[in-house]
Formats: structure tokens, sequence, C-alpha cells
């Protein structure tokens, strides 16, 4: 997602969520919300700094169910600002059956080769990252991407070589 969207993470059922979070910078925050039924206001929000989300997390919804808030459905009177611009604007994309998209995809007329790859989502410009997607056999040295890089593999099996520029005669590791 692109920052400071509010965006509530549950799933449809027989659906797989992929979150990955990045290491924050220092001083850079996370925000809570909860909101009233008919989701017309915040009903409660907190804002701290995530080291582990599995671990900060918790302290903050304990918070909320022991509220005023969650008791009454109101939300309190002295709501501070939030300490971030937050984007009540964009619009989020629709979830993808990832399944379906590759199956629509795979081996379709106009469909790129398989080491081209193609970006899962449609505007991925926006995104601090971005989603590509192959299939089939690739030539190795065909796809670089600076930074860091995560694998998921849905079927069958694969060599992943990495070649480290600048290293002395361009080393290359197998995973």
């Amino acid at each position: 997602l692109p920052a400071r969207i509010p965006h509530s993470p549950n799933r449809f059922a027989n659906t797989v969520g992929l979150v990955m979070e990045r290491e924050r910078m220092p001083g850079e925050m996370d925000g809570l919300r909860y909101y009233t039924p008919g989701f017309d206001a915040v009903l409660f929000e907190e804002w701290f700094h995530c080291t582990d989300l599995g671990k900060d997390l918790k302290p903050v919804i304990d918070k909320f169910n022991a509220s005023e808030a969650k008791r009454t459905g109101q939300p309190p009177a002295d709501l501070p600002t939030p300490p971030v611009a937050v984007d009540e604007t964009t619009a989020l994309d629709d979830p993808v059956d990832f399944g379906a998209w590759i199956k629509e995809r795979r081996g379709a007329p106009g469909a790129p080769p398989a080491c081209d790859g193609e970006p899962l989502f449609k505007d991925s410009g926006r995104f601090r990252f971005a989603v590509d997607v192959y299939w089939g056999p690739c030539t190795p040295g065909r796809r670089s991407r600076a930074g860091e890089v995560s694998l998921f593999q849905r079927a069958g099996q694969a060599t992943v070589a990495v070649t480290e520029p600048g290293a002395a005669g361009a080393e290359e590791r197998s995973l």
C-alpha cells in the first residue's frame, strides 16, 4: 500500500494474504484506527513507533478494548490530530485472485514471455515496491532490481542464482 492510507487488513474466505513489513525509520509512526459502526467517524486512534508488529500492536489493541470509546461506540471529544497527513482520498485496488490472474495471462496472446515478468498491480509506480510475476524457465541474468527481493513460489521447483555486482569475479551464489 502507499503510505498513510487507512485500510482494513481483512481477507475473504479461502484466500491467503501476504504482508511484508519493512523496517521503520527512527521516529516514523504507525497508527491504529477503529471507526464507528457506520464508518463515518474515527472511534479510537493511537500512533506508535513500530519495531515489531506482533509485539507493538497488542498493547494498542488492549488499550482500545479497555476504552470508553469501545464501550459506548462514541468517539471521544478530544481525539488528537494525527502526527502525519492521512490520505483519505486514494482508492485501493480490489483484491487480486492470484490463481485466476496467472491462468488468464500465462500463454495468452500478447502475454509477456516468462522471463520478462508482468506487474501484478496496475499502477505499481505509486508504491515503494513492485511485484513482478514470472512463469516458466528463465535465462540467468535477465532480471535485476536494486534493493530487497523476496521470492514466493506457488508450484514446482526452482534454482535462483544471485550475482553480486562489484564482487571479485562477479561471484554467483545459488539459493
